[in-house]
């Protein structure tokens, strides 16, 4: 028996080994073909590598012979101009050529090919003479002949004579325009035209390495001229070639290139002894491999007998992994055709009339999808929690923002039970706090709803009050108190059990899992907080949440109740021109206020937000989720907008290759929608977001099937605010000829001699006059400035800027109804054009001779806005804004309301966030000054530019504005004079900033 024991034992031990030994043989096997793969991949991606950098070697080589060719071309020009003012005759011109190297001869003819000077002209080049006559400087070769080189010499803007300079092809062959590089010495210059070698090297020819004897041009020619077919350079290594050099070649002037060897192992260099260090640790792996299955073999031999054992832990383990990823993912899966039931139930309830028996099953549908979604969403929180999966992420978040949001919540479901909801807060609570803002808003909800549905009659009153604590922290206490059916005193220890239901038989109607309060008490713990009940049996609870928040300002709270109805009011007013609640759009901006700000203005909209802070999280979540728009802020720190997009595309995974891209930008001067475009965006929208020009942008690109209008608008009137949506374009189709000739019917109402057009400009601005009165008087302000900048343009000959300054203006005046000198600007602009696209030089003239009566016509302008009223009298003499030391006029509250559509509330709330970010604003512009980090410094100065221009802070606006123009002044063009003014002017803007903050207390904005 013991012998049947030992024989069985070793059989296992047998068994054992032999399958170790299979195992070890298999992956031996697997690694060897690994290893075979991954050499054979390295030996790929170095070919490949040396390729590129003898690529970039060519390209160079290329740049040297284009600077010989262009230097030589370069003296013939030279010579020729002095022919042209007398300097030198035709005779001495040949001479001074002719005393030169032997071997270069040269000569002058006339445009009949007349020789006047020189040697005569080789017949092969006579077409090439004829190309020079309209003003070319060409370089050809020809067999026979060699190198010609030609350029017209121009009398009066005429070409009289071509100057041909000859270098013969044994000047070519011994000595001249050869290259050699560190790399190769061992470079030729070919015509790709005729398929010669124009500069051979100084050893080329038949036996020689390098020579094609079937072709008689260097080896490998096919080949590396059809490689070159989509570049300007390549590099080809190819053992059917040469086993031992790279071959590389680049295109020079015209049909010319250079071909060139570099060897081998000089290219590899150290890079072949690190590709020989992967191969030996790779085999190294092998034996460290061989070694653990000798270890592993004689471990498995000892724990075989308790591999039951651990069978059966592991088994525990995965059962309750399992349990834990089926709650997760079910309530994911069950969750998100729910949500997409509940979209289309609120569409049935939007679309059905008030007296329809549908819409009562819609009603009842809403009801029973929003507890069901209610009970999932407790599922997987609870679940979350139950795996540790469940963080708590600490931000800076207003108090004010989550308490209106949780009123305006409440409210609704209370008053649809007849409840009477009341809200008490202490008016010294502190505004801005530091804690994880989603969690808090979950668990006040919690119960609050709690509080909701166990109470039939009566009133739910929230509650908040708070205690200053020794560290300078707030204890902040969260009571919700109603008048419901209370709880029983015995069932007080199982409120908090998960899945716990108490007094069923009086709350069998309730719907609930028993989740709420076990998910909130384990949310409050883990942030460090308690929630305390108190209750009596049929008149009601007290549940209070008391939590510890860092106070990030110690700012008070203030009268909430006023301003929550306020705002609801406003809201009421507010009529949105669609709604959209199947859409999803992506906003980024590194600032909270403007994301803020757009999502105030689309509330009414129904559009579902995603908030986006930085390039890098925005990259992420487009590979996450697919959006009907996004709109990418140009100016962010780490990674701008324009790098955001051009990444987003190269994403693999993208679900949003396809969709719009708006640029937010605080840029609206001329052009910046041609480079937005340029760089792949499909529009851009101007800083600060006007609510009606989003709305417009909104309704221009997303889907059709998921807008809703609220109203019917004329075709005519959807035109003109479909060709105004970018608020900087005008009508750009229409060309000189037809203006003039055509009248249209905006013009009929003005009178010739008027210089405003104020039927067209009220088109422009949809018929508000306020908001056109606006644009006036901006415009107006500008006038002085906008003259500066024209006139320095005229006189530094700039005709880039200038005619990019006039297209503005142009642009401008037809805004405002300008029409007269929109009309005159225009013509100065395409003058411009056509100088710079034709080197026209006879429009510099007419720009010259109408400039100074198109700014006449500017002054006039303003003149007349000021005598019709649109503008004040005295504004009408003002060269510029208004200065800095004039107290009252640091703050334009009309300005900065008119940026929130009127709502005060909503403006003087954007003034408090930009007034507290003062002192994070100035560390960093000053941190950034400090380590000269001029790139950071310009993008937090363009935030500061555009946060100050949203709450009336024109001034402040301006100021910051010329930091970020010297800025990117000094980035785009290291003009180190403009870092002088940033440093002279920096400490003057800050006062600015302070200034506006003490003003903004003085008159009660804060």
């Amino acid at each position: 028996m013991e012998t049947e024991k030992i024989d069985t034992g070793k059989k296992n031990v047998f068994r054992f080994a032999l399958t170790l030994v299979g195992r070890f043989v298999i992956f031996l096997a697997a690694l060897t073909l690994i290893g075979y793969l991954v050499l054979t991949k390295m030996e790929s991606l170095l070919q490949s590598e040396i390729e590129d950098f003898v690529r970039m070697h060519a390209e160079i080589t290329a740049q040297i012979a284009n600077e010989r060719f262009n230097g030589e071309l370069i003296q013939l020009n030279r010579q020729a101009k002095q022919l042209e003012v007398g300097i030198l005759t035709p005779d001495s011109l040949i001479s001074s050529i002719s005393l030169g190297e032997p071997g270069i001869t040269a000569g002058i003819c006339d445009t009949s090919l007349n020789l006047i000077s020189g040697v005569v002209l080789p017949e092969s080049a006579k077409m090439q003479i004829k190309r020079s006559m309209i003003g070319e400087s060409l370089v050809n070769y020809y067999e026979g002949v060699g190198i010609v080189m030609s350029v017209p010499v121009v009398y009066n803007g005429n070409v009289r004579f071509v100057i041909y300079k000859i270098y013969n092809d044994k000047l070519l062959k011994e000595k001249y325009f050869h290259l050699e590089t560190a790399l190769s010495k061992d470079i030729i210059i070919c015509d790709t035209a005729i398929n010669k070698i124009v500069v051979p090297t100084n050893d080329f020819g038949i036996g020689k390495r390098f020579y094609d004897k079937r072709l008689n041009l260097p080896k490998g020619y096919e080949r590396i001229i059809a490689k070159m077919s989509n570049n300007n350079a390549a590099a080809l290594y190819s053992p059917s070639i040469d086993d031992n050099y790279i071959i590389f070649a680049s295109a020079i002037q015209d049909s010319f290139v250079v071909i060139g060897y570099v060897d081998w192992n000089l290219a590899v260099g150290e890079i072949f002894n690190v590709h020989r260090i992967v191969v030996w640790v790779f085999f190294l792996l092998i034996v460290l491999f061989g070694i653990f299955v000798l270890y592993s073999f004689t471990a498995e031999l000892k724990v075989a007998e308790s591999d039951e054992l651990r069978e059966a832990k592991d088994e525990a383990d995965r059962a309750n992994q399992a349990k834990s990823e089926f709650l997760a993912n079910m309530s994911h899966e069950i969750r998100t055709p729910l949500n997409a039931v509940l979209g289309m139930d609120e569409m049935i309830l939007r679309e059905t009339p008030i007296d329809s028996p549908v819409r009562t099953y819609a009603w009842n549908i809403k009801s029973a999808g929003e507890t069901l979604l209610s009970l999932i969403n407790d599922i997987l929180d609870f679940s979350k929690i139950e795996s540790g999966k469940m963080e708590i992420v600490d931000t800076t978040y207003y108090l004010s923002s989550v308490l209106n949001d949780i009123f305006n919540m409440m409210r609704f479901k209370a008053e649809q039970k007849g409840l009477d909801f009341k809200i008490e807060v202490d008016e010294s609570v502190p505004d801005v706090l530091y804690g994880d803002e989603v969690r808090i808003r979950q668990v006040i909800v919690n119960i609050l709803n709690n509080s909701v549905k166990y109470t039939q009659k009566g009133s739910v009153t929230f509650k908040v009050t708070w205690q200053r604590m020794a560290d300078g922290s707030a204890m902040m206490y969260f009571s919700s108190i109603d008048t419901g059916i209370g709880i029983k005193e015995e069932d007080l220890p199982k409120l908090f059990s998960k899945f716990q239901r108490l007094d069923l038989q009086k709350n069998r109607t309730v719907e609930g899992t028993g989740l709420g309060l076990s998910i909130t008490i384990k949310l409050v713990k883990m942030m460090s907080g308690e929630l305390k009940v108190e209750s009596e049996y049929g008149k009601g609870s007290t549940f209070t949440i008391i939590l510890p928040q860092k106070v990030e300002k110690y700012e008070a709270i203030g009268d909430f109740r006023t301003r929550a109805e306020s705002f609801i009011q406003q809201q009421q007013n507010y009529h949105e021109s669609f709604i959209a609640p199947d859409a999803e759009i992506l906003v980024v901006d590194d600032s909270d206020m403007n994301l803020f700000v757009v999502e105030n203005l689309l509330k009414k909209t129904k559009i579902q937000i995603t908030r986006s802070m930085s390039g890098k999280d925005c990259l992420e979540k487009l590979a996450e989720h697919h959006y009907d728009v996004v709109f990418l802020d140009h100016m962010m720190p780490e990674m701008d907008g324009i790098e955001t997009l051009e990444r987003s595309k190269t994403l693999e995974n993208s679900k949003n290759l396809e969709t719009p891209m708006i640029a937010l930008t605080a840029n609206a001067i001329s052009g910046v929608k041609e480079m937005f475009l340029s760089k792949g965006f499909n529009d851009y929208l101007s800083k600060p977001v006007d609510s009606k020009a989003l709305e417009r942008m909104l309704q221009k690109y997303l889907p059709p099937e998921k807008i809703i209008a609220t109203d019917e608008e004329e075709s005519a009137e959807e035109e003109i605010t479909e060709n105004l949506s970018d608020g900087t374009e005008s009508i750009e189709s229409v060309d000189v000829e037809s203006t003039n000739s055509e009248t249209s019917p905006t013009e009929t109402s003005q009178d010739a001699a008027q210089n405003i057009d104020y039927d067209l400009g009220m088109q422009y601005c949809g018929g508000m006059e306020d908001m056109y009165k606006e644009f006036v008087k901006m415009f107006c302000d500008k006038k002085s400035e906008n003259q500066e900048k024209l006139q320095k343009a005229l006189d530094e000959d700039n005709w880039k800027d200038y005619t990019t300054f006039i297209h503005a203006l142009k642009s401008g005046a037809l805004s405002v109804g300008g029409k007269v000198l929109s009309d005159q600007a225009k013509a100065l602009e395409m003058a411009g054009r056509a100088y710079l696209d034709n080197n026209d030089i006879s429009q510099l003239d007419y720009i010259k001779e109408n400039h100074s009566k198109t700014m006449e016509m500017y002054d006039e302008f303003v003149k007349e806005a000021a005598a019709r009223g649109f503008i004040e009298a005295d504004e009408a003499n003002e060269n510029s804004t208004p200065k800095s030391d004039d107290k009252t006029q640091n703050i334009d509250v009309e300005l900065g309301m008119q940026y929130c559509g009127d709502m005060e509330d909503m403006y003087k709330e954007f003034v408090k966030m930009f007034c507290d970010k003062k002192s994070e604003n100035q560390e960093k512009l000053q941190k950034a000054l400090d380590e000269e980090n001029w790139k950071d410094y310009t993008t937090f100065i363009h935030a500061l530019k555009s946060g100050a221009l949203s709450v009336g802070g024109k001034i402040l606006s301006d100021q910051a504005k010329e930091l970020e123009m010297a800025g990117h002044a000094y980035l785009d063009n290291k003009d180190t004079a403009k870092l002088d003014y940033i440093k002279e002017n920096h400490s003057k803007v800050m006062k600015l900033y302070d200034e506006f903050v003490t003003e903004a207390k003085e008159r009660n904005l804060l």
